[in-house]
């Protein structure tokens, strides 16, 4: 059954009503309110059959629990915890449904308590987040789920805790999804100070890389020069792909993330009084940018890379608006509520197919 309903938009507002009664609830009683509102649009998305559902269902479906995992892990598609929650799901359940509601609301559940322990002005962040960044981590479990491991590890170096806590979550991260070693160099971000023109530099570089194919080059050296088997035949395997086309930079996605970069930059001074981790939060913000900008020539490349680090946006944009509320009318926020929950339906798929 197909649907032509904006449902990530109705989610937006679910999400944006639930948030709003939080804020206006007791701490415990809020906390509560902003896990239903996680388990809410978690139960959403399940009954849609979203890009590479029925793929990952029918490898899911095609484990043999008569057989060893080793066995079974060589005729299936991902990395080895990914495999390994399949394979346990598999025991209990012949429903691939299940396994993407744990893995979905599991990462949307670290994200959220991310933001509540190391952002400001939360609702509006999370908001921001269903809107513009979500509808894509909803297919891409496996990416999104890494992301958020890399949020555990994230939050590690935020608690100056040792460098352990922080690469093993990396490197756990990377058994869902391989791209998460990505976030490897984030280590030695924690005590850049990044000044504000070198800031704006870096963003106008990374704006004149997507006019020179790096993306593609990056692919071909990192095709030659990685020993992993199974990570460079997957990135040779996109070069003569569909997947490999320039997906451009002159979109509203682009704009908006860029925007937000640069009004983060511009208000360095304010900021930086409320927080002890802006440099990190600016170097990570540039970081994603830097994928999605800078590699924009090789679509998938720019986009899954990207989306690694693309919540630290939402967490910029929560202090943003925390300090505009400071100084302007209430009336600001609440405009800029309705704008979030107005996205959505620029930006959504026009239909979705429905799971019977």
């Amino acid at each position: 059954m197909i649907t032509t309903l904006p449902l990530y938009a109705f989610m937006t507002h679910l999400v944006s009503l639930l948030m709003l009664i939080g804020i206006a609830s007791g701490y415990k009683a809020r906390k509560l309110i902003f896990v239903i509102a996680v388990l809410s649009i978690t139960y959403f998305v399940s009954f849609l059959s979203l890009s590479d559902y029925e793929i990952y269902a029918q490898e899911f479906r095609s484990i043999d629990l008569s057989q060893s995992i080793q066995e079974q892990y060589s005729l299936f598609y991902g990395e080895y915890l990914y495999f390994y929650i399949n394979y346990i799901f598999r025991f209990f359940t012949d429903d691939f449904n299940l396994v993407r509601i744990f893995l979905v609301g599991g990462a949307l559940m670290i994200k959220l308590f991310f933001l509540l322990r190391w952002g400001r002005f939360y609702t509006l962040s999370f908001i921001f987040y269903i809107a513009l960044i979500f509808y894509a981590d909803s297919y891409l479990i496996r990416s999104s789920l890494a992301s958020s491991i890399i949020l555990i590890g994230i939050w590690g170096m935020l608690n100056n805790k040792s460098a352990y806590l922080f690469f093993i979550s990396i490197v756990i991260a990377s058994t869902v999804h391989v791209t998460a070693l990505i976030a490897l160099p984030i280590w030695f971000f924690r005590k850049i100070d990044i000044k504000e023109r070198y800031a704006y530099i870096l963003l106008g570089v990374f704006f004149i890389m997507s006019f020179i194919n790096v993306g593609h080059g990056l692919v071909s050296l990192l095709g030659y020069f990685i020993g992993d088997v199974y990570i460079s035949e997957t990135l040779i395997g996109y070069v003569n792909s569909k997947y490999s086309n320039s997906v451009g930079i002159v979109r509203m996605s682009v704009l908006i993330y860029v925007s937000i970069a640069i009004v983060f930059i511009a208000n360095k001074r304010i900021i930086i009084k409320h927080t002890d981790h802006y440099n990190l939060i600016l170097a990570i913000v540039l970081y994603s940018l830097f994928f999605l900008i800078g590699l924009s020539d090789f679509e998938i490349l720019a986009d899954r890379l990207f989306r690694l680090l693309a919540f630290f946006l939402a967490v910029a944009f929560g202090y943003i608006m925390s300090i505009i509320s400071r100084d302007v009318n209430l009336s600001v926020t609440v405009a800029t509520i309705v704008i979030l929950n107005f996205i959505p339906y620029l930006i959504s798929v026009k239909s979705f197919t429905l799971i019977s």
